[in-house]
């Protein structure tokens, strides 16, 4: 499960000042789409999604350990090649 928040409005301050967040959260799971928000600089919803958190035997640096032994890579990640 994957849950990205995002958030709305103007920025103020800063180098990106008076640019748009223009929201979309967006939590999904491996069966697809359970939640999203609306893709807009004014939303206000608040979404609610019912979801359960799995148990995981592997914690902190543990999750990278376990999928380095699946045969995932972290070197394109350390070269900015994502």
């Amino acid at each position: 499960m994957i849950i990205g928040t995002t958030s709305v409005g103007y920025i103020v301050g800063g180098p990106y000042e008076g640019k748009k967040m223009v929201g979309c959260s967006l939590a999904v799971d491996r069966n697809g789409i359970i939640a999203r928000g609306k893709f807009n600089e004014f939303a206000g919803d608040l979404i609610i999604a019912d979801i359960t958190i799995p148990e995981r035997k592997e914690t902190g640096t543990a999750i990278g350990e376990m999928l380095l032994k699946k045969g995932h890579s972290f070197e394109d990640l350390t070269k900015g090649k994502v």
